[in-house]
């Protein structure tokens, strides 16, 4: 049921990413494309695959909105220009932002449910994003390894490697926002 609602999958028995194009979802995107290669390059690289849903497609989402640059090279837009945090951010400011872990908990099934999958997707991404570039990026190689070692099969905890549970991160993550 969830490939009849997707433009596009990894499928790591293939080793292959699928795309689709009809009229049920319109053109294609390089977008589509970048946020499903990221899934094939850390499957194949790790020769696995996230057990955490917001993880895997967060990530996934982080580069999705890479770009050109003249030079040819890819860029991210910087974490407060990135698009799935200045929706976050908006959530933030009606009040309607959900605790990071209310986002960590979200099963396979879960996290692709509608009406909300939608926002899981945009909120994983945001949480990613900032991940990498919270308080100057000091927790980014703590949470790239754990991006590592969920990649290769665990269920680690965040937690575990940034020394701070769920509410202090939900906080830090509040704060990054509101900076916004």
């Amino acid at each position: 049921a969830l490939l009849l609602r997707s433009a596009g999958f990894y499928s790591p028995q293939t080793h292959c990413s699928y795309f689709y194009h009809d009229d049920n979802f319109g053109p294609f995107l390089v977008s589509l494309m970048q946020h499903e290669i990221t899934h094939q390059i850390l499957g194949e690289f790790v020769r696995g695959g996230a057990n955490q849903v917001w993880l895997s497609e967060g990530i996934a989402e982080v580069l999705e909105y890479a770009t050109r640059k003249p030079d040819g090279q890819l860029e991210l837009p910087s974490g407060h220009d990135h698009p799935d945090v200045v929706f976050a951010a908006a959530l933030l400011k009606k009040n309607k932002l959900p605790p990071v872990n209310d986002i960590f908990s979200l099963t396979q099934e879960r996290f692709h449910a509608e009406p909300g999958r939608s926002q899981n997707y945009r909120l994983s991404g945001a949480i990613c994003r900032f991940m990498l570039e919270m308080r100057d990026g000091v927790y980014a190689s703590d949470f790239l390894e754990y991006l590592h070692d969920a990649y290769r099969g665990g269920k680690p905890l965040l937690s575990d490697y940034l020394g701070m549970d769920y509410a202090a991160l939900d906080k830090e993550f509040r704060y990054y926002l509101e900076a916004k």
